[in-house]
């Protein structure tokens, strides 16, 4: 159970299994060779754990669905090709939109659906010549200036959540 707090042992406590899985195994940042080693040794993660991979020379949280990087590279996502709304594994992620006709909406979702941490950043290219906007969910608010889509083909922006389903939109911008 990640999260469980701190505890300290005594001369003499016993040790068992519950306070080793709890206490120890799941709070340390496990050493792995690959990413495919460590899919290898823990096939099912539990959101919190930690990792360090060496041939990468990164260390990756998981956020219950993905194993995202906490230094300051961040994942460049397979581009999408149709409209589509944010969700887990998204943040701090490059996600590239190549499409080359009509519309593209980006949209963020309403804090029940998912619930981004405040100060979230979600970054946008537009590496194909469609039209890239945002868009927000039922109940969120998405400010930007002068407008919420990207301007043109290599266009970017970063979507920044500021608050309970408050977010803004800042780069690359056009009406």
């Amino acid at each position: 159970m990640a999260g469980a707090g701190l505890k300290t042992f005594a001369a003499g406590d016993v040790l068992t299994a519950t306070d080793l899985n709890t206490f120890v195994a799941q709070q340390v940042i496990q050493v792995y060779a690959s990413s495919s080693a460590r899919s290898s040794a823990v096939p099912v993660p539990s959101e919190g754990m930690a990792s360090y991979l060496s041939d990468l020379n990164i260390v990756e949280t998981y956020d219950g669905a993905n194993w995202n990087p906490i230094d300051s590279s961040i994942n460049i996502r397979a581009a999408a090709t149709a409209s589509f709304t944010l969700g887990a594994g998204d943040a701090g992620d490059l996600l590239e939109v190549n499409a080359t006709s009509g519309t593209v909406t980006v949209t963020i979702p309403p804090d029940s659906t998912y619930s981004f941490p405040t100060g979230s950043q979600i970054n946008l290219l537009a590496i194909g010549t469609a039209t890239v906007t945002t868009a927000a969910g039922t109940g969120v608010t998405l400010n930007g200036t002068p407008g919420l889509k990207l301007r043109a083909q290599w266009s970017s922006a970063t979507l920044i959540k500021r608050g309970a389903n408050t977010w803004v939109a800042i780069g690359d911008l056009s009406v």
